[in-house]
């Protein structure tokens, strides 16, 4: 069922498609992808069965019941979509950028998590004419069908929600300064909203409930560090801090009467339903914010709470390799805070490796692996761990007609994955992927 926030951003995304309508015959790139997929795991569970315990006057139907049994449940899923990206000047002082799309996710055997996605971004970008480089501003909308849980994989197709980012940025980037090195500096300001999902059926009808998310303001100073080593080599520093302030937020957890039922007397189930959660993070020192605890019936007790120093450590380094003209390669090391989904401090610790290689003009292969730690708060001292390897190749059968076909591995360990009921909650989990897909399109129309 389509909420009412959800239903704004929907009227919203058509306003887009409206206001950019008049461009779009002369400046844009109109795609048309059908992709296939095979997931052997697409509700991330771990495999181990969990033995249920299901009421006699239960309403859950099967579908439900094997999205949290342990079992794993795979499927194949097509993705048809559509999409027009381009860009404009209406007059000289501000650059408009467009990137749309719709999709559908349909689920072969496990039909009920079939929905939309929705993507979009528009971009209002000032030109030279009205600031003079390094200076720059953007005004931004971004509607994206990611999960924003830190612990759902990217491209988890059972998984996937709606959320909307408005941002305003200011500040200087590529400023030139002395042996090789370049400076990039913004401020940013964004306003995030959670809105669920555009599934075909009602909540109650879907093996899996809905995610709550968290609607924040987020302020922000980025400024990174770049060096051209060599001619080949780029490396690069930078530091973010930032502060984030919640105007609503949801708990995700299972808290019915019936799901207790279900794990009748599980005290690790209970330990989730009264998890504490941060409301608000006024860092620098010890000072009394707002939390919340939900009880079993899902109301909120909001109690004043003393929390610790919310200072921690971000770091990151980018190193850009290009050996050969047919071979890339990218290193990255970082380490940062963010807010989860649902509006949990959590602090992530990132390496990964991609590499390109053009076999000819017509062929080329990517190769990625990905090593992510994370936990809440500030200290990875009892962090999960996730390990992803993705291989795609790439073969254009014409001018604008292209194939793809590629593989991902993911395996994810939560350490303490033993006192969770299920993946629900971020459980340890393994999953396949293969997928196949062509795409094609027309790309710089004139009039």
């Amino acid at each position: 069922m389509i909420h009412i926030k959800n239903l704004f951003y929907l009227f919203y995304a058509l306003i887009i498609c409206l206001i950019t309508a008049p461009y779009a015959l002369s400046q844009v790139t109109i795609t048309l992808e059908l992709e296939g997929m095979y997931d052997d795991n697409i509700y991330l569970e771990n495999g181990r069965e969990i033995n249920l315990q299901v009421p006699e006057n239960s309403s859950l139907s099967k579908s439900q019941k094997e999205a949290i049994d342990g079992k794993k449940n795979n499927d194949f899923i097509f993705n048809p979509s559509i999409s027009l990206a381009g860009s404009f000047t209406e007059n000289e002082n501000i650059e408009t950028s467009f990137d749309a799309s719709i999709a559908t996710l349909i689920f072969s055997k496990n039909s009920d998590n079939s929905k939309i996605l929705l993507d979009s971004y528009l971009a209002l970008s000032s030109t030279e004419n009205l600031l003079q480089k390094p200076w720059f501003f953007t005004l931004s909308s971004k509607l994206d069908s990611q999960s924003n849980n830190i612990g759902i994989a990217s491209n988890s197709p059972a998984r996937q929600n709606e959320s909307h980012t408005a941002s305003f940025t200011f500040g200087i980037e590529n400023l030139e300064l002395s042996n090789n090195f370049s400076l990039f500096s913004h401020y940013n300001l964004v306003r995030y909203d959670f809105l669920k999902g555009f599934a075909f059926k009602n909540e109650k009808d879907r093996p899996l409930k809905d995610e709550e998310g968290a609607d924040y303001f987020k302020n922000s100073i980025y400024t990174e560090l770049r060096h051209q080593t060599t001619e080949k080599l780029l490396t690069a520093l930078s530091l973010d801090l930032g502060y984030t302030d919640f105007t609503a937020k949801k708990r995700n957890n299972t808290s019915s009467e019936e799901n207790n039922e279900i794990y009748n007397g599980s005290n690790d189930f209970d330990r989730y339903n009264y998890n504490p959660k941060l409301i608000a993070t006024y860092a620098i020192n010890q000072l009394t914010s707002l939390s919340t605890y939900i009880g079993a019936d899902g109301d909120y007790t909001p109690e004043a709470k003393k929390n610790k120093n919310q200072i921690s450590l971000s770091y990151g380094g980018i190193i850009s390799y290009i050996p050969e003209e047919d071979t890339s390669i990218e290193l990255e090391i970082k380490q940062s805070s963010s807010t989860d989904i649902d509006g949990e401090r959590i602090i992530t610790r990132t390496a990964r490796i991609d590499a390109n290689y053009d076999f000819n003009y017509y062929t080329y292969l990517t190769l990625g692996a990905r090593f992510l730690e994370f936990d809440n708060g500030d200290s990875l001292s009892k962090s999960t761990t996730r390990y992803e390897l993705n291989s795609a190749i790439n073969i254009a059968l014409a001018e604008s007609i292209a194939l793809s076909f590629g593989y991902s591995f993911i395996d994810q360990d939560a350490k303490d994955s033993d006192t969770l009921t299920t993946s629900y909650f971020n459980d340890s989990y393994t999953v396949n992927r293969i997928f196949i897909g062509i795409s094609g399109g027309i790309i710089g129309l004139n009039n």
